[in-house]
């Protein structure tokens, strides 16, 4: 045994003790455990990490065990922080089939939170959560929607097509990844369409996100073996990341890097809080980034989801002091000890 290991290793079953002793709706795991495990030891990458991780260390495997249920699994202090004495869960709605799957756009103005079915379940429809008082209803519009699945606010607006991101420091110019061949860019003042990143970059891009600076684009890639085949893609292409871009002055995504691998199933929805943090809904759940790429933490998939090894959490929203949780079948509320996001 090395002797930094053994150094570690000393201490470690006094520090496990302390973590099973602590509440039981937050579990906290070491960090050094996400990269130095007790050997030998086994992982399944088809499971959350601390569902599919098992090692010869008895002490290690009950706090994996005993995280797996609990809402809060933290990696850092900073995660504690955010999370606070009593994170308080609200379930506001749970129905047999699934109705709280995709979008989740904050209204700031009316403090409401409007999202939408499945696609994969049929015709899709937009509902809309009164923060106010927890009330559902649906959305009635002018025009009808033709399967809406994702959104963006902005400026009183609601885009319902999937996948749309605005950069307003670029004169309104939008983001959408939809279209063929990658992320392409519109400018509304220049009545002016282009391609801003070619899908050579990223077969399956999902996710649009800009800091809220607006120098720095965050791009979600759902490719890798599991995915890129149900995208008519071979099965090597792609990668579950999370891709950053600087923004120029223009406006234009330049100096690509990863940012962050999912390690469950492939990251779907982005939100970039006050402090720069990068939020994901990925197959482990909520996963919770320092601006620096560290996993602080994860709102565990499957205490907010019934099936979290097949469904991930897509897609969520920071409201205020508030993370809103689309769980398929469920829809949550978690009130939050500082405000991530502001209005």
């Amino acid at each position: 045994m090395v002797p930094r290991y053994s150094a570690y290793a000393s201490l470690f079953p006094v520090f496990l003790q302390t973590c099973l002793a602590q509440d039981t709706s937050i579990v906290s795991v070491p960090y050094e455990l996400t990269y130095l495990l007790p050997s030998p030891f086994h992982g399944n990458l088809f499971h959350s990490f601390v569902n599919g991780t098992n090692t010869s260390d008895t002490l290690t495997n009950e706090l994996l065990q005993s995280a797996t249920k609990a809402p809060f699994i933290s990696y850092d202090d900073e995660f504690l922080a955010l999370l606070g004495q009593n994170p308080a869960i609200e379930l506001i709605e749970e129905r047999p089939g699934n109705f709280a799957r995709e979008a989740g756009v904050w209204i700031s103005d009316r403090n409401e939170l409007w999202y939408t079915t499945w696609i994969n379940d049929g015709p899709t429809h937009v509902e809309i959560l009164d923060l106010k008082n927890n009330s559902i209803r649906n959305l009635t519009s002018s025009q009808p929607l033709k399967n809406p699945n994702g959104g963006f606010y902005h400026q009183g607006l609601i885009n319902s097509y999937m996948f749309i991101t605005v950069l307003p420091f670029a004169g309104d110019s939008t983001t959408t990844d939809r279209l063929p061949q990658g992320l392409w860019r519109w400018d509304s003042q220049k009545k002016v369409l282009l391609p801003a990143i070619s899908r050579t970059e990223f077969p399956v891009a999902n996710g649009v996100r800009p800091s809220r600076d607006q120098k720095t684009l965050w791009v979600t890639d759902f490719g890798g073996d599991e995915r890129s085949g149900i995208w008519g893609l071979p099965a090597q292409v792609g990668a579950p990341a999370i891709y950053k871009y600087d923004l120029n002055e223009d406006m234009w995504p330049v100096n690509k890097r990863t940012f962050g691998v999912s390690r469950m199933q492939a990251p779907d929805g982005i939100r970039i809080d006050d402090k720069g943090r990068v939020w994901t809904g990925e197959g482990e759940g909520v996963a919770v980034r320092s601006s620096q790429g560290k996993v602080i933490g994860v709102f565990n998939g499957q205490f907010f989801t019934t099936d979290s090894v097949n469904t991930a959490i897509l897609q969520f929203e920071l409201v205020g002091d508030v993370l809103v949780v689309l769980g398929q079948n469920k829809l949550w509320t978690v009130k939050l000890a500082e405000t991530v996001y502001s209005a």
